[in-house]
């Protein structure tokens, strides 16, 4: 007897305006077999089609007018994308100190998507481009959770690594509004991303109510695409230290009840630009989002909370409440600059708040 789901999801919305439209369907799957008695194999799919159209932007007199209407320049923008997912999965007990566990992984992107830019000439007001996107990525990742008592203190690590081989090929027609059909080739680039990524994470109980976790993170990127002679990597350290405290815990009938815990994490956090940041190739260059000289983002991130899970209604409903104060303090943040229509690099910003959540 093996155990599988089935998931089918189907939607749909006209939009808020006109040429607005959505629709989108997903059917996923999973199924697990046991190997033996202490480990399993298993492998899940999941298959979404999408179409969303654009009506594009409006100017203030335009929303006098309608605000319900859409761009005349942007009737023919839509996007059609087609998504695969496949993973094959595999974990194992080793004893009551060490579990492990691994997956292979495939992601499949296929997209035929319409896009206008204005281009603010008189003569040439609007340019309409159809896009192929064919984008693959094929990754093994792998983690252990050990248990070891070192010198009288429980430790609890979790270590692991991944490794991910991608590419996205983008292809660029010219496209007649007026005829509704593709035209001539304009431009093709292909580019290639390597990413090599390992971590290790340790909770130790200080006291009973207190633990500390510590851990890092170190990942590589190397990029290459056929239209530039250079190959950008990117490489970060990134370490976290956190403590939890257990304040205050409520029990019937060896079932708590209710639970409430105080946190705090400081941690480093590294971003890449993606290969459509850096290297898109719609044509002219000028007219293309992209940004060859993007760097890296990195931020320090502080974080300060309460967790709290309670009974609401005895065995029927349990309630949990978040509540957080956050600084993030973001280097070379990358931002879309509207005006110039280019991914850049900001210096640095700064971001604060007060975050909350209830379920």
């Amino acid at each position: 007897e093996v155990p599988y789901r089935i998931y089918i999801n189907s939607g749909a919305n006209d939009g808020f305006r006109k040429h607005n439209g959505w629709s989108g369907t997903t059917v996923s799957g999973e199924i697990t077999t046991p190997l033996s008695t202490t480990s399993s194999l298993g492998c899940t799919l999941s298959n979404n089609y999408s179409n969303l159209e654009d009506p594009g932007p409006l100017s203030p007199d335009s929303i006098q007018v309608d605000r319900l209407s859409a761009n005349p320049f942007f009737l023919a923008d839509r996007k059609n994308e087609m998504r695969l997912q496949s993973r094959v999965h595999y974990s194992n007990v080793l004893s009551d100190k060490l579990q492990i566990q691994g997956s292979m992984y495939y992601n499949n992107r296929d997209a035929d998507n319409i896009q206008t830019y204005l281009t603010g000439l008189s003569f040439l007001p609007a340019d309409t481009k159809e896009r192929l996107i064919k984008n693959r990525i094929f990754g093994i990742d792998a983690q252990g959770t050990l248990e070891q008592t070192i010198e009288y203190i429980d430790n609890k690590f979790v270590f692991g690594g991944e490794l991910e081989i991608g590419n996205l090929r983008s292809t660029y027609f010219d496209y007649d509004v007026s005829k509704k059909m593709r035209g001539d080739w304009k431009s093709n680039g292909e580019g290639k991303r390597t990413h090599v990524g390992f971590y290790v994470h340790d909770e130790v109980p200080i006291i009973p109510p207190l633990k500390l976790n510590a851990g890092f993170r170190f990942d590589n990127f190397t990029d290459s695409y056929d239209v530039v002679s250079t190959e950008p990597s990117y490489s970060a350290f990134s370490p976290k230290v956190g403590m939890n405290y257990l304040f205050y815990t409520e029990i019937e009938n060896e079932v708590p009840v209710y639970t409430g815990n105080m946190y705090v994490n400081i941690a480093r956090s590294f971003k890449a630009p993606t290969l459509d940041q850096l290297f898109d190739q719609r044509f002219p260059q000028m007219q293309s989002p992209s940004n060859p000289k993007l760097l890296p983002q990195n931020s320090w991130n502080f974080e300060i909370g309460v967790y709290q899970r309670g009974r609401i209604i005895e065995r029927k409903m349990y309630g949990e409440l978040l509540t957080s104060l956050y600084t993030n303090s973001v280097q070379e943040e990358i931002y879309f600059e509207i005006s110039k229509f280019k991914y850049k690099n900001l210096s640095q910003t700064n971001h604060s708040g007060l975050a909350a959540g209830f379920k």
